[in-house]
């Protein structure tokens, strides 16, 4: 088994999570009325699956047995992985400050809410493409499969 094919997979699982939220977003723009219990849990499932689970994964573990074959953790394309982690999760925690304010009244911060989930989205997809294309075959190639 290769170093980060359980990564890889979480992957998919992960970008299945965005198309939701995507289509979370359209429904909001096309001025659809929202159950705010789905939202709340979908909300806590991605903060579960990305920043608890997956990125864990890869801070904790990936991250660390990289930099044990020589690639430097403060520099290069660690760094870069780890400020977009940081990023996203400063994403989901606004998305969850904004739809609580909307939740109590404050209606135009859905429209933030949004905003921060299409950044988010963004984000995740071009972040999932870099370690998909270049970090994940680069830990591949440098970590021994039995490690």
């Amino acid at each position: 088994m290769r170093p980060t094919e359980e990564l890889v997979q979480e992957h998919e699982g992960v970008l299945l999570a965005l198309h939701i939220l995507e289509k979370i977003c359209q429904k909001v723009k096309s001025g659809e009325t929202l159950n705010s219990q789905h939202i709340d849990r979908f909300m806590e499932f991605l903060k579960v699956l990305v920043d608890k689970c997956h990125h864990i994964k890869e801070e904790g573990v990936l991250f660390p047995a990289m930099e044990a074959v020589g690639i430097p953790l403060q520099s290069g394309p660690i760094t870069f992985m780890l400020s977009e982690h940081q990023t996203g999760g400063e994403y989901i925690k606004s998305m969850h400050e904004t739809f609580d304010a909307y939740r109590t009244g404050e209606k135009t911060e859905l429209d933030r809410f949004v905003q921060n989930a299409m950044n988010y989205i963004a984000l995740l997809r071009q972040h999932i493409d870099k370690e998909n294309q270049i970090l994940f075959p680069m830990a591949d190639e440098w970590i021994p499969e039995n490690r």
